[in-house]
């Protein structure tokens, strides 16, 4: 069974303090993008990860936990084969080892004539991490808790997203140490405004309202260099991809945010894309972008 793992953007991330687990309480508009990596799951006597390119510890990959825990949830016997094949950054912020594990379980779910219903399936997402549980249902949400409470939000359509990573990836957890001890302002959230914004699907509105509370962190030369990539794009007559051909889109606006340092994204309408998916990976640094 082939499966896709949609990556997603926080369009807005406010971070909590650190919880006596460990965990820390968070509010975040998300949305998935068409930007994935490729699950494959197939027959096997025990549960078994290969991810093409990367050095992969089997037993501590996300897709590997994922797994023994759908096994174990369901008292079934035997195990799987798990062939990624990715297409989303490492370390990048857009949730590829989160989106691995959820398609690992829906996945799981539908070769063995679905034993767990959708709430079953999102208590053993919010087990394996706090991305999890959106990249099950995928779509656009509100996200509270520690990720587990996830709020389906309505969306037009129509809105898509540049999304640059310039391969500093980061590790998630380091960064959330790194929060835990700045001591400097945070950006203000309003997070009603981008669900509203969502909603309308208004490039504009969206732009107004990201916020992500790693902004904090980031280095100013990365989003001065955003800013040259956003006005390089602008200027671009077209974008050339390996897979497709764009005419230039008018650059709606320039507001980025980060989902951490190193990824960075603006929001853009294309009526040449109406139909697809609201979210769509324009380019990524290495490809079209050199300023």
């Amino acid at each position: 069974m082939k499966l896709l793992a949609n990556a997603k953007l926080n369009l807005t991330l406010e971070v909590g303090g650190r919880r006596a687990d460990g965990y820390h309480n968070i509010d975040t508009v998300m949305h998935s993008i068409s930007l994935c990596d490729v699950v494959t799951l197939g027959a096997s006597a025990s549960v078994e990860v290969t991810c093409a390119g990367l050095d992969c510890d089997a037993q501590d990959n996300i897709a590997y936990k994922a797994a023994r825990a759908f096994f174990t949830r369901t008292g079934l016997s035997g195990g799987v084969r798990i062939d990624i094949s990715k297409g989303i950054p490492v370390g990048a912020g857009l949730g590829g080892g989160s989106a691995d594990a959820a398609a690992v379980l829906r996945g799981l779910n539908a070769m063995n004539n679905s034993p767990l219903d959708t709430d079953a399936l999102l208590a053993l997402a919010a087990g394996l991490g706090a991305d999890v549980p959106f990249c099950l249902l995928g779509g656009a949400a509100r996200c509270r808790g520690v990720g587990e409470h996830v709020t389906p939000l309505p969306t037009a359509g129509g809105v898509h997203a540049v999304v640059v990573f310039d391969g500093l990836a980061a590790d998630t957890g380091e960064m959330y140490r790194r929060l835990d001890a700045f001591i400097g302002a945070r950006p203000a959230h309003d997070h009603d405004a981008a669900v509203r914004a969502v909603a309308a699907g208004d490039p504009r509105a969206i732009a107004a309202a990201l916020s992500n509370d790693f902004d904090a962190l980031t280095s100013s030369p990365l989003a001065e260099r955003w800013v040259r990539c956003s006005r390089a794009a602008a200027a671009l007559p077209s974008v050339s991809l390996p897979t497709r051909r764009l005419r230039k889109p008018a650059l709606l606006c320039s507001a980025a945010a980060c989902s951490l340092p190193g990824t960075l994204f603006c929001i853009r309408r294309n009526p040449r894309l109406e139909g697809s998916t609201p979210f769509l990976l324009i380019m990524q640094c290495g490809f079209a972008l050199s300023v």
